[in-house]
């Protein structure tokens, strides 16, 4: 399977705190997938045999049947239960974790396996998922709101959670990784609010304080452009748009959508479209 391709089906949002007792320091399995969050406390997890340490802001996730040990003394912390399809969604119980030794071999979930994505094919433990607090929680309220629609939009939000926790994890330094992709968005945005004016690469870069080849680098780690590239392909956009909907010259729109040059303009926009914007303009 494809990541693209899942729709979770959430089981359970719980906040729960886990204190001295009988889920403590004993192999345990559950029968459908699990995504933790914790909120508070520290200690370790051991997960197929591995130890991962974990406190605040500790993501974990892991698929049905995995093995894994609570090695904490006081922890609160938030727990998703899922599927990553709805082929079971009949099945609305929330399924307890239970001893390893005990658990069934005709369990109702198959692990999936990612092509796409192998890291999801074994447990993905975050130290700092911070960023994810929030969407996490707000997937826990959904599903103790049961409004209309809930199972869909908890979907979506799992999804999206998951996606964004797989690009944090696959950064090959956690803190330099969220910089780079802030860096990277802060030039859309500044792209986005300047494509208008006489910009280019040594312009955004001064802008954002930054030495521009080091601007493009990471620009391009995070967007698959160039920034030169990403900039003209912005321009060009906005002047499809305008072409379509606004009663403009095209020496307007040229000026209007950031090329100072009428004739560059139409070059480029007939090599980006196949066609002068005189041409798109008046086709249908």
């Amino acid at each position: 399977m494809n990541l693209e391709a899942i729709q979770p089906f959430i089981r359970q949002g719980l906040t729960a705190q886990l204190l001295l007792g009988k889920y403590l320091f004993t192999p345990l399995k559950t029968r459908d997938c699990r995504l933790f969050y914790i909120l508070e406390g520290s200690g370790s997890m051991t997960i197929e045999g591995k130890s991962y340490a974990i406190g605040p802001s500790s993501v974990v996730l892991f698929q049905a049947a995995t093995e894994y040990i609570w090695q904490i003394e006081n922890m609160r912390y938030i727990a998703i239960n899922f599927d990553y399809t709805w082929e079971h969604a009949s099945i609305r119980r929330t399924f307890a974790p239970m001893r390893a030794d005990l658990f069934p071999k005709d369990n109702f979930s198959d692990q999936i396996i990612f092509s796409d994505a192998p890291e999801l094919n074994t447990s993905l433990v975050l130290k700092d998922g911070a960023a994810l607090g929030e969407p996490i929680k707000a997937l826990a309220l959904e599903y103790h709101m049961k409004e209309d629609f809930s199972d869909v939009l908890m979907s979506a939000l799992l999804k999206s959670i998951i996606i964004r926790l797989l690009r944090m994890y696959r950064a090959p330094e956690q803190n330099s990784g969220r910089k780079g992709i802030a860096t990277a968005r802060t030039a859309i945005e500044y792209i986005q609010n300047h494509f208008q004016e006489n910009i280019n690469n040594q312009v955004i870069a001064k802008e954002l304080h930054f030495h521009p080849a080091y601007l493009s680098r990471i620009f391009k780690a995070h967007t698959g452009m160039s920034l030169h590239a990403f900039l003209q392909d912005y321009r060009l956009q906005a002047a499809m748009e305008m072409l379509r909907t606004q009663d403009l010259s095209i020496g307007q729109i040229a000026q209007a959508s950031g090329f100072q040059d009428a004739a560059y303009f139409t070059r480029a926009f007939k090599n980006h479209t196949g066609k002068t914007p005189l041409e798109y303009k008046t086709s249908d």
